[in-house]
């Protein structure tokens, strides 16, 4: 498990990279999914505030670490937060792994989303993600 100092660091420098592609190349689908690694380093700072290892949960049905952490979300930030969560995991699943794709676009991956869409998942869903984690943990993320 990485230190709290490690996950705000990565989950800052993810944000930026995700505002640049949204702001500056037509590369929204990484946008989207550099938004959601964002999401992953912000929540796990939260849990590593919170002592909480995800590591070292069990699970009773063979969960993924991204199930354990999104249901872990929703139990320890709330219905928003884990609404926040959810769509950015799927969005990003959507881009990644082209999920329900039927289009004949020369890039699959940017056909899911347009640029308003990319906006709301970094300036509504990240920021909701952070401001519930911060509430929740009450650690300083300056």
């Amino acid at each position: 498990m990485s230190d709290l100092v490690s996950y705000i660091n990565q989950s800052k420098y993810n944000e930026k990279i995700a505002k640049f592609l949204l702001n500056s190349t037509n590369y929204l689908d990484w946008s989207i999914t550099v938004a959601f690694y964002s999401a992953i380093h912000f929540v796990n700072a939260g849990f590593c505030f919170d002592g909480i290892d995800l590591d070292n949960l069990k699970t009773n049905n063979n969960e993924s670490v991204h199930a354990l952490r999104q249901n872990k979300v929703h139990s320890e930030y709330g219905v928003d937060c884990y609404k926040s969560y959810r769509r950015l995991r799927m969005a990003s699943n959507k881009v990644r792994y082209l999920e329900h794709y039927q289009g004949i676009d020369e890039i699959p991956s940017l056909s899911y989303f347009d640029k308003n869409d990319v906006i709301d998942f970094i300036e509504k869903d990240l920021e909701c993600i952070k401001v519930e984690v911060l509430k929740k943990s009450k650690f300083n993320n300056n």
